[in-house]
């Protein structure tokens, strides 16, 4: 038997589950907004990624490396430059992320782009076939060499939330 005990924050009702998880820094109850844990790591950038959909997993994690690109240029754009499109097969959930966000990464550099916002025709758990919206930008913050396979995962927690980690090489 699973009891939740509710109480009320701000003049809403939250589950004790959703306290906890505020508690701890992941709260999940805009899906707008991009949960990110950046973990220390030497000469890397290490982040972990939580959404409540595997397709809002992938847009959170082409938002948080946004962010490392260009500094708050992770949101969504008001207006686009450029328009690519994906194809990209992989051997699990894990190497697809990895694949496509490399796969983003070189585009970025290629294009000189942002790529803000995605629209996938299709996406499972060893292929993606998207539509990539990118704004031009003048240069970069800081420049990601790679995305590492290392540590890398996908997975769906016990709080039934997806949660990625991943390593880039700065």
């Amino acid at each position: 038997m699973n009891v939740v005990q509710e109480s009320r924050e701000n003049g809403k009702k939250t589950t004790a589950r959703a306290r906890n998880r505020k508690r701890r820094g992941l709260y999940y109850g805009n899906p707008q907004k991009v949960y990110v844990k950046a973990l220390p790591h030497t000469a890397d950038v290490e982040t972990k990624v939580y959404a409540l959909t595997y397709k809002e997993l992938f847009e959170n994690n082409l938002r948080a490396m946004n962010n490392i690109l260009k500094e708050g240029c992770g949101d969504a754009a008001d207006h686009f430059d450029c328009l690519m499109r994906l194809d990209i097969s992989s051997a699990d959930p894990t190497n697809l992320l990895v694949d496509f966000l490399s796969e983003v990464l070189s585009l970025s550099y290629v294009q000189k782009a942002l790529f803000c916002n995605i629209y996938f025709s299709e996406l499972s758990n060893n292929r993606i076939e998207a539509q990539l919206y990118g704004k031009w930008i003048d240069g970069f913050d800081e420049e990601i060499k790679g995305v590492t396979y290392h540590e890398a995962y996908v997975k769906k927690n016990d709080d039934n939330i997806w949660e990625s980690h991943i390593i880039f090489d700065i």
